[in-house]
């Protein structure tokens, strides 16, 4: 799954080496289970094909006396009305029960729809088992993107959740192809076995959802912090807490809950309170409406009418017609959600659209030809439009249905839009199963122009309201939508979030949780080892996002550090442009290593006269001690006041040695050879300082004059006329 072209990913402001997702235990142990959370929307594909089929099937259609019309049409749109009536219950039971009991409840409801369906005995019951099948599946849509995209790694989530809506066509080729194969068997088998089939997704969910972990959000937002920490590093760490990056991630979706519970809540009105929230709310309901009502809602439901109407009326080749086309529509809507964070959210939204728009508007006039004159040649030219047209479809309006809806939500709201969301979906729904066959038998190909100039109105919205969301963590969309007024904690806080993390004392929890091992010093040394062996320029933005694993600090405290260092003469610093740039070249170091040497030499003559001076006096003593003996004891109480006074003097002057042991000239020695070495090293990272020379010319356009002043002004004593950097033997 690492198909985007960076090779990190970002996450609190700060960059990391991008993972493999097999190659980690606890995320293929998740991935997998989570394949089968995915299984939801293949539930809803198989529907819509099986429905398709059904209709081609004469044992169905005779066992159920030939629906047509409003009846054909209660029968298609039942299932949005059991959607519609789950609505209510979809975001509390994703929000208070959880979101793995959502999707467990929702597949258990669907196997018994699925158990009525096929035991029918009449119609009603037919319709009214339908019902149940899209009341379960209300709800396990409800809370599987969810599960999904608060589970899935950072770098995964655009993949993941694009793939979860991409399994309607997995579903519906297994019901395009069943269908067509059933449809040689003799009597009710021929229909009761497809609708048979249709619970297994859901029995497989049944059986994957215990090996799932709970949402980590879910659990913080109950208060279950260690639960959720556990539950973060299980999936992104192979079980290690202290994994940085599973650190940041705890750290920022705690903070962030703690101050939307906090200051904004969860209640309907959350939905159009604020600016931000408003202009999510029209991409919800624009995404709801704009995914049913651009056309393909003909093709998905009443493929047989269309294909009828253009003269090809044998069951066999419209099943074949169907059964292809869900096949490249699986094809070309799985490869786009590997290039979402490539592409982009915006520019394949709006690809799609226009592509969808040009393609409808050949499909109607074909679509008129044909009717008009019965030219054969024009009703391939439409099924090569229905082909073209779901190709431009599938770029984005597939995966991204889901995928973009839920990321653009913070976690108070994000059950209640994507309820919205989906309320649109089976709105949509209801109107295009009820009122498309109805409208296609009245009007045939002229309903086609009503979905020309619904496209034109769907590329100028999404033109005006959808936004690029690629490689930003879930939490930390919330930028896009409100800036820095937006609520987010962490170490990506916005203005708005530090200071109600002032309010709340959360700051002081952030600062207790930060790294103390490495003292100020230490750091700064770090930050100058970095620059020194790095060898170039840094702007300020680059810094923040490296230095925080350099030197254990976090991005806000970079320029801090960077100001402390220009200020003790350890770093340069030059405003090129409209930033500073900051650089430390090993000459500089070279210097100040010189500078000590000279020190060392002043210590070293220091010690020396020190040492002389303390011989002198021992010398003295001694001599003392002779003549004390050879006076044969006279004055022997006054010597030995002075032996005791020397002995007490000799072990200052000791002691004072004992601070000088560094300059001992083995010491000093040493220290030349470790110079030298480094005088070595200096040569080495000579040719840096030419490189930034070239870029320093690079940047005034080749004006030699700027570039010989500054030469001037930053080598210093180093610098030679004419020459440039001097060469050191």
């Amino acid at each position: 799954m690492d198909f985007s072209h960076k090779k990190t990913f970002e996450l609190a402001g700060r960059e990391f080496p991008r993972v493999t997702w097999y190659t980690n235990p606890g995320m293929r142990k998740t991935y997998i289970c989570l394949m089968f959370v995915v299984l939801t929307s293949a539930t809803n594909g198989y529907d819509g094909s099986m429905v398709n089929g059904l209709q081609t099937l004469e044992a169905w259609q005779d066992y159920f006396g030939h629906p047509s019309g409003s009846l054909l049409g209660l029968f298609s749109c039942i299932m949005s009305v059991g959607s519609l009536c789950a609505i209510p219950f979809v975001p509390y039971v994703a929000d208070i029960l959880g979101r793995r009991a959502g999707v467990f409840i929702g597949c258990v409801i669907m196997i018994l729809g699925v158990v009525l369906q096929t035991i029918s005995v009449n119609f009603r019951m037919f319709v009214a088992a339908r019902f149940f099948l899209g009341f379960g599946v209300a709800i396990a849509h409800g809370s599987s993107p969810l599960l999904i995209t608060e589970l899935v790694h950072t770098q995964h989530r655009a993949i993941f959740t694009t793939i979860y809506n991409t399994t309607w066509y997995f579903g519906s080729i297994v019901a395009a192809w069943l269908t067509f194969g059933t449809n040689n068997i003799a009597g009710n088998w021929s229909w009761r076995a497809p609708s048979l089939v249709q619970a297994f997704p859901s029995i497989l969910q049944l059986c994957f959802i215990w090996f799932v972990p709970e949402s980590p959000r879910f659990h913080i937002s109950k208060g279950r912090h260690e639960k959720a920490l556990q539950v973060l590093a299980d999936c992104h760490a192979n079980g290690d807490v202290n994994d940085e990056v599973v650190q940041l991630e705890m750290q920022e979706i705690r903070d962030t809950l703690k101050m939307e519970q906090e200051f904004e809540g969860n209640a309907w009105t959350e939905l159009w309170r604020t600016k931000g929230n408003r202009h999510r709310l029209i991409i919800l309901i624009t995404a709801g409406f704009f995914s049913q009502w651009s056309g393909n809602g003909l093709v998905s439901y009443y493929i047989n009418i269309v294909l009828t109407q253009i003269g090809i009326k044998d069951s066999v080749t419209q099943q074949l017609i169907n059964g292809i086309l869900q096949i490249v529509n699986f094809i070309v809507a799985l490869t786009m959600c590997f290039f979402v964070d490539k592409i982009g959210r915006r520019k394949l939204f709006l690809t799609s659209t226009a592509g969808m728009l040009a393609s409808f508007i050949v499909w109607t006039i074909c679509s008129a030809r044909q009717s008009m004159t019965g030219d054969s040649h024009a009703a391939t030219a439409v099924i090569v439009m229905i082909f073209l047209y779901y190709v431009f479809y599938n770029l984005a309006w597939s995966g991204l249905l889901v995928g973009y809806t839920v990321e653009i939500l913070p976690y108070n709201i994000r059950a209640k839009g994507l309820t919205v969301m989906f309320l649109c979906v089976d709105l949509s729904l209801f109107f295009n199963q009820y009122v498309n066959p109805i409208a296609l038998d009245a009007i045939q190909w002229k309903y086609y122009i009503v979905y020309c100039v619904w496209l034109a109105v769907e590329l100028v919205v999404v033109w005006f309201f959808y936004i690029e969301t690629r490689n930003t963590p879930l939490e930390e969309i919330v930028k896009h939508f409100d800036g820095e007024g937006a609520v987010l904690g962490g170490g990506a806080a916005t203005e708005k979030g530090r200071k109600l993390a002032n309010e709340m004392g959360i700051e002081d929890e952030m600062v207790e949780n930060a790294p103390k091992t490495l003292p100020p010093a230490t750091k700064q040394a770090l930050i100058l080892t970095y620059l020194r062996t790095s060898g170039t320029a840094h702007s300020l933005k680059e810094l923040e996002k490296v230095l925080p694993s350099v030197a254990s600090i976090n991005g806000m405290q970079v320029k801090e550090y960077m100001q402390a260092l220009s200020d003790e003469g350890q770093i340069r610093v030059e405003k090129i442009g409209s930033g500073n740039w900051y650089w430390s070249f090993l000459s500089e170091e070279r210097r100040a290593r010189e500078e000590v040497i000279v020190q060392l030499g002043k210590e070293r003559e220091k010690l020396r006269s020190g040492v002389e001076m303390l011989r002198e006096k021992l010398r003295v003593v001694e001599m003392g001690r002779g003549k004390d003996e050879e006076g044969g004891g006279q004055g022997r109480a006054e010597l030995l006041l002075a032996y005791e006074s020397g002995k007490e003097e000799v072990e200052v002057l000791r002691r004072e040695l004992d601070g000088y042991k560094d300059g001992d000239p083995e010491e000093v020695v040493r220290k030349r050879v470790e110079v030298e070495g480094l005088k070595l090293k200096a040569a080495r990272w000579t040719d840096n300082v030419y490189c930034l020379e070239e870029y320093l010319r690079k940047v005034t356009g080749g004006d030699r004059e700027v570039v010989e002043n500054v030469r001037r002004t930053y080598y210093g004593d180093d610098y030679v006329e004419g020459e440039g950097l001097r060469e050191w033997s």
